[in-house]
């Protein structure tokens, strides 16, 4: 088991007062400037050696947005652009990074009326006491009581260290048809419709977090992988091969007894689809509200939309009918399957042949039209090659 690195008690971590903008939609906009301060029992905390706490702000239900910084100051001010002479909604949320982890210390909702006023937030020792975004080590002692407390809330009772595992969704094995009619706009050559069974599996409900990986990377002393200067934490890895995907599900496997790996290519599209026969798991078409792809092209009548910048947190999108997020568009998910043009059976299974033989990719990415993030659109690469657009998620075998 790897060394924790020891609490640093002469530190005390403080967050700096930055301006930052929240967009909400609808409306007419005017700016609300609101003063958040610092939560004694969050500004006093002692720090462990090299944790940085941030703070992460939702208004409206919007997408969280995340803002780094520790200083001086004891406050941050935030300019929210709200709906003028409406009433608002802030989620803030509390938050401490440490050996690649996110720690939720405290979170509140604030609703007032747009125009400048002061936030007061309360927060004590036993906030939260339960909750697993607040007990990381299920403990049933919050993640902020521990570190008042200059306990761990990386390690559980037992002493061992908590791994940050993905969440997965059972899936009912069945048979289904894969690939795609002709009647389907803009399908390609190698979406070859035929009927195929699978197992029973689990697979991630979510694409696999920075948080994740970089928990794996640290331990591993792999070189954390490129993030783009988009953040970390929710938002899915990025720039990671099929060599460093297999690695990370090997290493789970090895951590905690389960047996993780990558989604077979048929696995993938029968959790894809979700039960549906159309070319989304939404229908027929799909919209900028239900996944996170380039918008700005028309789909079989779609209303075109805007073109994304960079991928979204995990989740931020609704899920398909089967509990499953982001299975169209934001990351592309490597497989464990390599690939055939002509379906040849090695969407059944996981194989490990030579790097030229190339991997199946799935599920497109935010960079992509929408005909690139339909359920049977397939792409490929070999397995050391790595790109900001592209990650995975697991899949575990009962």
């Amino acid at each position: 088991m790897p060394e924790l690195k020891p609490h640093s008690l002469a530190t005390v971590a403080t967050i700096a007062a930055v301006t930052a903008i929240v967009s909400a939609c609808g409306g007419d906009e005017s700016e609300s400037s609101v003063l958040l301060p610092v939560p004694a029992p969050i500004r006093n905390i002692a720090a462990l050696d090299g944790a940085q706490l941030s703070l992460e702000i939702s208004l409206n239900n919007s997408p969280p947005t995340r803002f780094f910084g520790q200083g001086a100051n004891d406050s941050w001010r935030v300019t929210l652009n709200a709906p003028a002479s409406a009433s608002a909604t802030i989620q803030i949320t509390w938050i401490e990074t440490y050996q690649q982890q996110r720690l939720v210390l405290a979170q509140q909702t604030h609703s007032f009326n747009t125009g400048a006023e002061t936030t007061t937030v309360t927060v004590g020792s036993d906030y939260i006491t339960t909750g697993t975004g607040f007990d990381f080590d299920s403990d049933t002692i919050s993640n902020l009581a521990e570190r008042l407390n200059n306990t761990d809330p990386l390690v559980s009772d037992s002493g061992q260290l908590v791994i940050n595992e993905p969440e997965v969704v059972a899936v009912t094995g069945g048979c289904f048809t894969m690939g795609s009619p002709e009647s389907e706009p803009e399908r390609q050559a190698s979406e070859i419709p035929h009927d195929v069974c699978v197992n029973d599996y689990s697979i991630g409900k979510f694409e696999v977090t920075f948080e994740q990986y970089d928990q794996f990377a640290t331990l591993t002393d792999r070189p954390l992988p490129d993030d783009v200067d988009w953040g970390r934490g929710s938002l899915p890895v990025t720039n990671v091969s099929w060599f460093d995907a297999i690695a990370y599900t090997d290493w789970l496997t090895a951590q905690t007894g389960r047996q993780y790996r990558l989604p077979t290519e048929a696995e993938w599209e029968y959790a894809a689809r979700a039960g549906t026969t159309t070319a989304f798991s939404t229908g027929a078409t799909i919209s900028e509200q239900q996944a996170n792809f380039n918008a700005s092209v028309s789909y079989n009548g779609s209303t075109p939309g805007a073109r994304p910048s960079q991928s979204v947190p995990v989740g931020s999108y609704p899920a398909n009918p089967w509990g499953i997020h982001d299975m169209h568009g934001n990351q592309g998910e490597w497989t464990c399957s390599t690939f055939s043009i002509l379906y040849s059976g090695g969407e059944l299974s996981c194989e490990d042949f030579p790097d030229n033989v190339g991997y199946a990719i799935r599920g497109g990415s935010w960079t992509d039209p929408p005909d690139r993030i339909r359920s049977a659109v397939r792409s490929r690469d070999t397995g050391d090659r790595f790109y900001f657009y592209t990650g995975f998620r697991v899949a575990v075998t009962p």
